[in-house]
């Protein structure tokens, strides 16, 4: 959650963090996020356990590229903006900064597809509002799609299509309409769903 409010609320270019070569587990969390050592250098003698500090780097590229969706063109089709129902109510504008980074209006082929499912009746977004709004502001008509496969909690689902129709919210065109800070996504969007409850499974 840090590395994501640096990036897309603060507007960061890179991140840098340290830590000493015995701590393994701060070195497989950084890796794990995407950071690359880039240096090492040897501590002075002391107390304590490190011999050396590690230097780790996360740029904002570097963080763009590892949330890009890769789809084979095989399983991608396109669908009309305005068929998708979306399952969220809000779009960061820092997100929205950040897929304008990569997104080239001309070129639908290196457009990030958008995840979807079948569900009660409709075509529902699973992800990816913030590449779809930005593929209808930029004047887009269809955007591309593919089947999302995952086994996900569709009872969270449907409490997003609820919260959805009860505000208007359609497809990503109406999303189009409700762009706010990052730090406002946070608070309006991401603290709702934390304190979703869910019904009981029958």
């Amino acid at each position: 959650m840090m590395i994501d409010f640096a990036f897309t609320g603060e507007n960061v270019d890179v991140l840098h963090c340290f830590c000493e070569d015995y701590n393994v587990r701060s070195h497989r969390m950084w890796e794990k996020h995407g950071f690359t050592r880039v240096l090492e250098e040897p501590l002075e003698p002391q107390p304590q356990k490190g011999k050396w500090q590690y230097h780790y780097r996360l740029t904002r590229q570097e963080f763009i590229d590892r949330r890009r969706v890769r789809i084979p063109a095989e399983k991608r089709f396109m669908l009309p903006i305005a068929d998708l129902q979306p399952s969220q109510l809000y779009i960061s504008e820092g997100k929205l900064r950040l897929v304008r980074e990569w997104f080239n209006p001309s070129d639908t082929e290196e457009f990030d597809p958008i995840p979807v499912k079948r569900f009660d009746g409709k075509i529902l977004m699973t992800d990816g509002h913030t590449r779809a709004v930005a593929a209808h502001l930029a004047g887009w008509s269809s955007v591309p799609v593919y089947w999302d496969e995952d086994e996900l909690d569709m009872r969270a689902y449907a409490m997003d299509v609820q919260w959805c129709n009860e505000e208007g919210i359609h497809s990503p065109i109406d999303l189009a309409r409700r762009i706010v800070p990052h730090r406002d996504y946070e608070r309006l969007w991401r603290k709702r769903c934390m304190e979703m409850i869910l019904p009981e499974e029958k």
